[in-house]
């Protein structure tokens, strides 16, 4: 750091620290259940996943990797893990676009990880994430690629998920599911009989990956477990709207500042349906997968030890609103630190570090530089 960058802080801290003395912020006393720790957790399965990527002079290379584990109380925990290592034409994105696509990628490689389990109905999952946040992501359109087009292109982008369809490509994303551990990059040489121009294939790509995750969640949701989605960091405004509260912005914060000790607040039922964005498909077309906003959703904030200062959303699938007190009875013994245990160790296991980034570079395209390589 600059030697200003201290100055900025020492004046940041007196100049913040009187601010929040003197913001009048509403006091709530916002419903809340107490919690006990309690339950034997035979078996728990934990998932997480992670992507990074690294510039280069003419490629972005990334890694990803979604990885489940299985810990069991009597046995050596059991893993199954999907990784995959690719490289784009470097700006062919927008960079946020590009974020988007990666993501989405590195979520359907952890719902591979899962489904590549063979685990009993009623199973206890616990997912890093939102499935809501999944299911409200927008499809992939012409404007998140970075490239000029024509008038002619713009109409034929904008036609091409239907085109994917004719091309029997969806029925494909479904037919060799199981086949490959991703099918959307080896539809690509389909796409590019008819479209030879690579921006057509990276559009064709985001919008297979985008499709391929949703079939992955069907897929999921029809396994019955009891699947928990705990969000670290949730900007989420149910509980707010629910209560017609005003004044403050995240229900996060709302039960985070407001609550104390180990507790719950009373779970809502989510309808997706209503959620922001819609589903690939019409209702009406035989391909939608418009049946999961038909998911029955719980969500609610719990804080999982005493004195633990944060409270987390979870969203619950295959759990009964009458059973989730117990269930967050289980999760509150697998959190002996205030957030769980097993998906603190998949996380460890699974997250790829800027080191990973340059070794596998160097490995996959030595010829080609890390643009920031000067500033090492």
């Amino acid at each position: 750091m600059h030697r200003s960058l201290y100055e900025a802080i020492v004046e940041a801290k007196d100049r913040i620290s009187k601010a929040l003395r003197r913001e009048e912020r509403p006091a709530y006393d916002p419903p809340w259940e107490r919690l006990e720790a309690g339950g034997d957790v035979e078996s728990v399965v934990a998932v997480d996943g992670s992507v990074n990527q690294s510039n280069r002079t003419s490629h972005t290379i990334f890694a990803l990797t979604g990885l489940s584990i299985l810990f069991n109380a009597n046995g050596e925990p059991d893993e199954s893990a999907v990784s995959y290592v690719g490289a784009l034409d470097r700006g062919v994105f927008r960079r946020k676009r590009l974020a988007d696509v990666l993501t989405t990628w590195m979520s359907l490689a952890e719902l591979r990880s899962l489904l590549k389990m063979d685990l009993p109905p009623r199973t206890l999952v616990l997912m890093d994430g939102s499935f809501v946040s999944d299911v409200i992501n927008p499809k992939p359109t012409r404007n998140w690629l970075n490239l000029p087009v024509s008038d002619e292109e713009r109409e034929q982008m904008d036609a091409l998920e239907d085109e994917l369809g004719g091309m029997d490509l969806y029925n494909r994303l479904v037919e060799e599911f199981d086949t490959y551990d991703f099918v959307a990059p080896n539809l690509l040489s389909t796409v590019a009989q008819f479209y030879p121009a690579r921006g057509y294939r990276y559009l064709a790509l985001a919008l297979l990956l985008h499709r391929e995750r949703l079939e992955a969640m069907r897929r999921l949701i029809s396994r019955g477990y009891r699947l928990l989605f705990v969000s670290k960091d949730s900007s989420s405004q149910d509980y707010i709207r629910h209560h017609n509260l005003s004044g403050i912005y995240s229900d996060q914060v709302l039960f985070s500042l407001f609550t104390r000790g180990r507790g719950f607040a009373p779970p809502l039922k989510i309808d997706l349906s209503q959620q922001k964005y819609k589903l690939s498909g019409d209702d009406e077309d035989e391909d939608s997968y418009s049946d999961i906003l038909e998911t029955e959703l719980y969500q609610t904030f719990v804080r999982l030890s005493e004195d633990y200062p944060v409270a987390y959303k979870v969203e619950f699938i295959g759990v009964d609103e009458r059973e989730i007190p117990d269930v967050l009875s289980l999760l509150a013994t697998l959190s002996p630190g205030g957030y769980p245990l097993p998906l603190e160790k998949v996380h460890r296991e699974v997250v790829i570090t800027y080191g990973d980034m340059e070794l596998i570079s160097q490995v996959v395209v030595p010829i080609e530089l890390n643009l920031r390589e000067m500033l090492r």
